[in-house]
């Protein structure tokens, strides 16, 4: 059993290195949505980048487009969301380290004869807990689907963006959260 959970330690070890690489920051969509230092980017292919600051500002290629306060709203929804992705990837990240040190602990106690056992049920629950997190970021990623429909339906100058986030993205996410 530990040479499983020594093999999935170490899997996810190389995940979280990775994850280093873009210390405070987080990628959606292959970089289609981009959080670093508080800002939300969307990258589109054939178009400039654009901007959705804190107060729900949209900014293409530098340039401030108008909006009314209903597009303003979708516009923070929509960043808060990548926001909340963000936050729950930085828990999932210091919940998957942890049970990365229970595994190697319940492994270790169990070759030196000990009672694994307390090491196995804390990670346990840690796994269960990584899993809650990524249900989580799948149910944001259908919101932030959600919010991109509605601003490409009410503002123009966001269509370039609305498929960012294809029709299956939940399904991708939820596929690629089961296989974990």
């Amino acid at each position: 059993m530990y040479p499983q959970k020594l093999a999935a330690t170490l899997a996810l070890a190389l995940l979280l290195a990775a994850c280093g690489k873009n210390a405070g920051g987080t990628n959606i969509a292959n970089g289609g949505i981009v959080y670093r230092n508080g800002e939300v980017t969307l990258h589109a292919a054939g178009a400039p980048d654009a901007v959705i600051s804190e107060t729900g500002d949209l900014v293409i290629n530098g340039k401030a487009v108008a909006v009314d306060e209903a597009q303003r709203d979708m516009l923070r929804r929509y960043r808060g969301t990548v926001v909340d992705i963000h936050t729950q990837g930085i828990a999932a990240g210091k919940a998957g380290a942890a049970l990365a040190l229970d595994s190697v602990k319940g492994a270790v106690q169990s070759l030196g004869g000990s009672d694994s056992n307390a090491s196995q049920k804390s990670a346990e629950a840690r796994t269960a807990q990584v899993k809650q997190t990524g249900t989580r970021i799948c149910e944001d990623v259908v919101a932030i689907k959600a919010a991109q429909d509605q601003l490409a339906a009410q503002l123009p100058a966001f269509q370039p963006y609305a498929h960012i986030l294809g029709d299956r993205s939940h399904e991708k996410c939820s596929d690629d959260h089961a296989s974990s």
